[in-house]
């Protein structure tokens, strides 16, 4: 997705412009995916983005009573406000850009810094 942060080749970079037929531009140059790499979520990358350290999980207070939980030894991110769960991605969350997603489908506007 556009925006999104990948490795590309060596280095961190971000998805400016994709293409059907394979061609991604990111901030570094024009690139092919088979070049393009996930950059995996991190403790440190949590903490860099306002994440809180738990012993089972991480939390972010949001905006309000707004809070992000994410679990890294299941993947899994909880969105919830007040105490009550407004979305869950229950599996499978270990990329930066599957985190963008999951705070672009809950229309969370947290810029994710790497």
């Amino acid at each position: 997705m556009i925006g999104d942060w990948v490795v590309d080749g060596d280095e961190n970079a971000r998805v400016t412009s994709l293409t059907c037929d394979g061609i991604i531009e990111t901030t570094r140059r024009i690139s092919n995916v088979e070049v393009i790499d996930p950059i995996p979520i991190t403790p440190e990358t949590l903490e860099k983005n306002g994440f809180q350290q738990n012993e089972m999980y991480f939390i972010c207070q949001l905006d309000g009573d707004f809070e992000l939980w994410y679990y890294p030894h299941l993947g899994s991110l909880r969105y919830e406000y007040n105490g009550e769960l407004i979305a869950k991605f229950p599996d499978a969350m270990n990329y930066v850009h599957q985190l963008q997603h999951a705070l672009k489908i809950c229309g969370v506007s947290k810029e994710i810094a790497i």
